[in-house]
């Protein structure tokens, strides 16, 4: 296995973490103040934190040793969308860091990244990272038997 191709094997398992979390958040009802318990949690913490590893790999924000969209011969994804970008703020913030800026209520910096946001966002990031290992795949990467079930599993969701 290419270099390359053990890398889309794990892009294509973030995405397919991200389908399914979200398929899950589809299907449960969540407030606006409360992202649930137990598995639905589970599922909405899945979502926020693979969708900052894809967000930024995309978008080329992606540092240090991880996996950059420019070795795939692609130029990063540009968002244009404030509000899309302030998403990702949060996630970062409340998800993927303990920072102090998440126990202030009314933080100028990033607000909690509630439920409505998750299921409108991270739909458009399934999309554009399901496109990019389609775009892959046509190249003439393959992917192991591991790549190709996570492959499938994210076709199935975004049905």
């Amino acid at each position: 296995m290419t270099t390359l191709a053990a890398g889309l094997r794990c892009i294509a398992y973030d995405t397919a973490v991200l389908a399914m979390a979200l398929r899950t958040l589809k299907h449960i009802a969540l407030s606006e103040h409360d992202l649930g318990r137990g598995t639905d949690q589970l599922a909405v913490e899945a979502a926020l934190i693979k969708y900052r590893s894809l967000i930024d790999f995309l978008t080329g924000q992606s540092s240090g040793d991880d996996i950059k969209i420019t070795e795939y011969g692609e130029n990063p994804l540009t968002i244009a969308d404030q509000q899309r970008i302030n998403f990702r703020r949060s996630v970062n913030k409340y998800s993927a860091h303990l920072t102090w800026e998440r126990t202030i209520k009314n933080s100028a910096v990033a607000e909690f990244p509630r439920p409505k946001a998750i299921l409108m966002y991270g739909p458009l990031l399934l999309a554009e990272a399901h496109a990019f290992i389609a775009r892959q795949l046509a190249t003439g990467i393959r992917l192991n038997k591991y790549g190709q079930k996570y492959y499938a599993t994210i076709l199935e969701c975004m049905k």
